[in-house]
């Protein structure tokens, strides 16, 4: 991320808009309760948000001068700041564990959250580009909390088992999230690997030439 200054992109303001869509989900679902299509509403900002993370990489690849590293770094940053805050909205709400099998959602999505978190720390000191494993990670990710949120939104959906699809879903994305880590961790290795044999081999060469200046030592 050194190096990554601010601009004022079309696909930026898409990706920031994720984060801005939490808060204004949160304080609608709080404020407006006696609004019959309040659902609809809310599921309509969430659907959007989504679609701003394909919007956004299409306009980044349609005009070359939106394509930046500050907006490529930003667009990984929102989705991931996006997802984990819905994710918690939803726990603490209570629609995770309906019909008792919020166990086997919690457990998914601490696995999903533990990945998203390591490759953050990763991604500070090592840039890693993304990859389809982790785009497909993402699609499930929404699609499968869009379901789980809609849940507690709609009583009845055209008669859609709204929680069972998204908890399949969210399977999906959990496996897709540890496939894409594996790739990560190769990607990572393979750019650490050649500095960490440097290191290495610079501290035998310094520890070697501290050695060679110590002087002789006389048992005799």
């Amino acid at each position: 991320m050194a190096g990554c200054e601010f601009e004022h992109t079309v696909p930026t303001w898409l990706s920031l808009f994720r984060i801005v869509a939490v808060p204004i989900i949160i304080l609608i679902e709080l404020l407006v309760t006696q609004v019959s299509y309040i659902g609809w509403v809310l599921m309509t900002i969430y659907i959007f948000s989504c679609l701003t993370d394909l919007l956004d990489g299409f306009l980044a690849r349609l005009v070359p001068s939106w394509e930046t590293e500050f907006g490529a770094y930003c667009d990984q940053f929102t989705d991931k700041v996006f997802v984990i805050s819905i994710i918690a909205w939803v726990f603490y709400t209570g629609r995770i564990g309906y019909d008792g099998i919020g166990e086997w959602e919690l457990a998914l999505i601490l696995v999903s959250i533990l990945r998203e978190i390591v490759v953050v720390f990763v991604r500070i000191f090592i840039k890693l580009p993304s990859n389809l494993l982790g785009k497909l990670k993402t699609t499930f990710q929404m699609i499968a909390i869009g379901f789980i949120y809609g849940r507690g939104l709609f009583d009845d959906f055209f008669g859609l088992p709204l929680h069972e699809i998204g908890t399949v879903l969210l399977l999906f994305a959990t496996l897709f999230s540890l496939w894409s880590f594996v790739a990560y961790a190769k990607d990572a290795t393979l750019i650490l690997w050649p500095k960490l044999k440097r290191g290495v081999a610079s501290l035998l060469s310094v520890g070697r030439d501290w050695i060679m200046k110590l002087p002789p030592v006389n048992f005799f």
